[in-house]
């Protein structure tokens, strides 16, 4: 089980989520969970999500499926660990 659960919101295609996904890889703490709650419709970010780290959770929503707060609350629904950050990228 993960130490600590990290929930990511993916909102549009900024170009940021590569870089964060690289960031949490560098860090000296290894025991942590990515859930990255996504809409469907962003092209890319699955493929992105799926980048081989058996860490990192993607949780795709439909387009409607609501905004940022809504996204987290479905995240909080699978958090199996006693810590939880929530992430912006």
């Amino acid at each position: 089980m993960a130490t600590i659960d990290i929930i990511l919101t993916v909102t549009d295609q900024s170009g940021h989520l590569r870089g964060t996904l690289d960031s949490l890889g560098a860090q000296t703490m290894r025991g942590w969970r990515l859930l990255a709650v996504y809409h469907g419709g962003l092209e890319g970010v699955r493929a992105e999500l799926e980048s081989g780290d058996d860490r990192i959770i993607p949780i795709e929503l439909s387009a409607d499926a609501g905004g940022v707060a809504a996204m987290r609350n479905v995240a909080l629904r699978r958090v199996e660990s006693e810590m939880v950050c929530f992430l912006d990228c």
